[in-house]
């Protein structure tokens, strides 16, 4: 439970109240260290997860801007980054302090797995991409007027008639044709 609330952006102090709250009483620093190894027991959880991305057959990933909760009382919260990365059946959630395309090297190095991204210039590392095309026929509607409105509208209409789709292979082989 510890380990849940504080992976929620909150302060040891907060982690603390919730833990008494449900009797039980324990230092700053045994918390911190039940955190630790709380951690450290899910590494092998989280090296599967991340060979479960890496194994799928195309992933996505964005990086959405966020604040970072001070550890320290007093100090205010600092900018950072939350990385989701996805595969075919789980996702990676890093948070970081950049957004720089290191963190595509330390926690999402799966260059040879084809990549539906934005148009972030680290994704170049990425052997095979593509770009997000419901994102782009938005920034075509902003640039290009009607034609790209109408373009957008076509995309959008398409993906409402593919969500309310039955499951149909042939019909989804279809509609990814069309897009």
């Amino acid at each position: 439970m510890a380990l849940t609330v504080w992976s929620l952006g909150n302060s040891i102090d907060t982690v603390r109240v919730v833990l008494e709250m449900c009797g039980v009483r324990a230092s700053k620093s045994t918390i911190l260290r039940l955190i630790e190894a709380a951690s450290r027991k899910l590494e092998p959880e989280v090296a599967e997860i991340k060979k479960a991305v890496a194994g799928s057959k195309s992933i996505r990933i964005d990086e959405t801007g966020n604040k970072i909760a001070s550890k320290v009382k007093g100090e205010p919260d600092k900018p950072g980054w939350t990385w989701i990365c996805s595969g075919d059946d789980a996702a990676v959630v890093e948070v970081a302090a950049t957004r720089s395309a290191v963190i595509l090297d330390m926690f999402f190095p799966f260059f040879d797995t084809p990549l539906t991204s934005d148009g972030y210039p680290g994704y170049t590392k990425f052997r095979i991409r593509q770009r997000c095309w419901a994102r782009e026929a938005r920034y075509a509607a902003k640039r290009c007027g009607p034609a790209g409105t109408a373009l957008h509208e076509r995309f959008a209409g398409l993906l409402y008639r593919a969500k309310r789709a039955p499951p149909d292979e042939d019909l989804v082989r279809r509609m990814e044709g069309e897009v």
